[in-house]
């Protein structure tokens, strides 16, 4: 009934020469006339190969899971027919104990008869000593009945005690018996178990991560703009809308925190918090893989990606795609662009805030924020290489006062009580929502929900106007001020 179940066999190497061309375009249901793939090919000749060998794994690796499927069926229906089995044992052993039942039911009659047969002995004996000379019976007469009747109920006793042994005997092998099935579909359920741990393991592909791992990430790149804007700016103090800053600073300080101007000196690490956010998460908006060369061989495949990306198999050719870019050897052109586009953001970055709060940034510093800056580009292409579509957005501008928390997509970076939020209007944001469209197979791409909250510092209205008054009144008395003095200079010409 039992039989020994082998090991699963290893998986053949899905580099093998007899696995048939996968970048063959007339194999895939978007096949184009040749002048319409003639261009991409030759942009992609380079990432050719790399594709080859990834969907060959991807299609062996699919076989090998159905066969394990196929062999994961058949496990079933042994434990199946056991589970049949086990119930018929059940059921054997019901029966035999309620015989069991039976037999006992059927001593004690035997044990009343017997009692029966003494009273009906000793009423015999009683008539006898009663009876005339002339009717009474010879006594030997009445010991041999009596011996008789003895004997013929302990030889009936005999016998049911013998079957009931036999009886016993047979039951508890029949329990021993399903000791032994019960372990081994224990064994089988084990085994089971550890096909499906397998078949689950070969369908996850290589670089697949789950949402708290990417939430647990965005987090950290909070804190850590966070830190290094406490550490850098933190004796600043921020000027006044328009004061000092050049232009380029102000469209920056404005795409960021648009009510800037209503907001005070104890907001300076919250603004400072969401200007350098607002740059860093810049990497995250790239279309394609960032940092990917413009010259080169991978030069083509940003405009290739452009070309199929309302295919359906889209979200899998870009993770397996930049997947390999990730895993090249050489990345000598990709990390160059990175470095000089990471390069050129920090230096608009720094010297925006600066001006915001009148405060030189150090080299280390710099070098800090360039660092933190490669932790998002790293996230970034993370995120490119899901099956899943992942996009990081900032919630609407909150240019107009009605703006309300939305505890589905925010909650507060100041670490304040929900309840209290919903009472209060959005001011700012300091780290953006992270959202996921489609499951972890790349497919119902219709489906959309948060993975990661955006971090938002609310305030309430009359707070606000009370603020915007403050400011207004401010920014009048440094006119008037600038006035008198420009009168004053007049004079003195």
């Amino acid at each position: 009934m039992s039989q020994g179940l082998t090991q699963q066999p290893v998986m053949g190497n899905a580099n093998s020469s007899t696995m048939p061309r996968a970048d063959d375009p007339r194999r895939s249901g978007s096949f184009q006339p040749a002048q319409r793939y003639r261009k991409p090919r030759k942009l992609t000749r380079g990432a050719s190969s790399n594709t080859k060998i990834i969907n060959a794994q991807v299609r062996r690796m699919r076989r090998d899971i159905k066969g394990l499927k196929r062999e994961r069926g058949q496990y079933q229906v042994q434990i199946k027919n056991l589970n049949e089995e086990l119930d018929d044992y059940v059921e054997m052993n019901s029966d035999l104990k309620d015989q069991v039942s039976g037999l006992q039911d059927g001593l004690r009659r035997q044990y009343r008869t017997q009692s029966d047969f003494k009273h009906q002995i000793r009423r015999l004996k009683d008539e006898r000593t009663g009876v005339t000379n002339d009717q009474q019976r010879n006594p030997d007469d009445w010991v041999l009945e009596k011996e008789n009747l003895i004997e013929t109920v302990n030889k009936r006793l005999k016998s049911k005690n013998d079957k009931i042994k036999d009886l016993s005997c047979e039951l508890k092998a029949k329990d021993a018996a399903s000791e032994d099935e019960k372990t081994q579909i224990h064994k089988l359920q084990n085994q089971i178990y550890e096909l499906k741990k397998s078949i689950t393991t070969a369908g996850v592909l290589p670089h697949q991560v789950t949402d708290k791992t990417i939430q647990e990430r965005m987090n950290f790149l909070g804190l850590a703009v966070r830190d290094w804007v406490l550490a850098s700016f933190r004796e600043g103090q921020l000027k006044a809308l328009g004061q000092g800053w050049s232009e380029g600073t102000q469209c920056i300080a404005l795409e960021a925190v648009p009510r800037i101007s209503e907001l005070d000196n104890k907001w300076k690490v919250a603004i400072c918090q969401a200007v350098a956010m607002r740059a860093i998460c810049r990497v995250f908006k790239a279309k394609g893989y960032f940092g990917l060369p413009s010259t080169g061989p991978l030069a083509g495949v940003e405009a290739f990606a452009n070309h199929i990306e309302e295919s359906s198999n889209f979200p899998k050719w870009r993770a397996l795609t930049y997947g390999s870019i990730k895993d090249m050897s050489n990345k000598e052109g990709i990390n160059e662009d990175t470095n000089r586009e990471l390069t050129e953001l920090g230096d608009v970055t720094v010297n925006s805030l600066s001006e915001l709060m009148g405060v030189d940034v150090t080299e280390r510093r710099v070098k800090k924020l360039f660092k933190i800056m490669n932790d998002a580009v790293a996230l970034s292409h993370d995120l490119k290489i899901q099956r899943s579509t992942y996009s990081v957005e900032w919630p609407p501008r909150f240019d107009n006062q009605e703006t309300e928390f939305d505890p589905d997509s925010m909650e507060l970076d100041n670490g304040g009580e929900r309840d209290n939020a919903l009472q209060k209007t959005v001011i700012l944001a300091t780290l953006p929502a992270v959202f996921k469209l489609g499951d972890a197979h790349g497919d119902n791409m219709n489906v959309k929900f948060n993975v990661s909250k955006a971090k938002v510092l609310c305030a309430r209205q009359e707070e606000m106007r009370v603020n915007q008054q403050a400011s207004q009144d401010k920014r009048n008395g440094q006119n008037v001020e600038m006035k008198d003095t420009m009168v004053k200079n007049e004079h003195c010409e």
